[in-house]
C-alpha cells in the first residue's frame, strides 16, 4: 500500500476525515497516472505518517491548534471589514445629521 493511502486510512481511523472523503481520496490517488506525482504525494505522506505513529494524540492536538489559528486569522479579517463598515455607517449618519441641521 502506498504511504499516501496509508495516511488517509490513518486519518480516517482517527476521525479526521470521513469515510466518503477517504474513498474520494483513494479514487483520486488511484487516478494519478504519473509515477513522479504519486511519489511526491507518498513522500509528503511518509513525513506525516511518522508524526501520527509517534504520538497520535500530539498529532491531533497539533491539527486542532492549526485549525484554531486559521480560524483566528479569518476572524481577524472579518473584524477588519466589520470595523470598516461600522465607521462608514457612523460617517454617513454624521453627514445626514449635518445636512439636516443646515436645512
Amino acid at each position: 500500500m502506498s504511504a499516501y493511502l496509508e495516511l488517509q486510512e490513518e486519518k480516517n481511523k482517527l476521525g479526521i476525515i470521513s469515510d466518503n472523503f477517504f474513498s474520494s481520496q483513494t479514487k483520486f490517488y488511484n487516478g494519478i497516472r504519473s509515477e513522479k506525482t504519486k511519489e511526491s504525494y507518498d513522500n509528503g505522506a511518509k513525513r506525516e505518517l511518522i508524526r501520527i505513529k509517534a504520538n497520535a494524540t500530539l498529532y491531533l492536538n497539533a491539527i486542532q491548534i492549526g485549525e484554531i489559528k486559521e480560524g483566528n486569522r479569518k476572524l481577524d479579517n472579518i473584524k477588519g471589514w466589520v470595523t470598516f463598515f461600522g465607521i462608514l455607517q457612523i460617517v454617513s449618519i454624521v453627514a445626514v445629521v449635518i445636512y439636516l441641521m443646515n436645512v
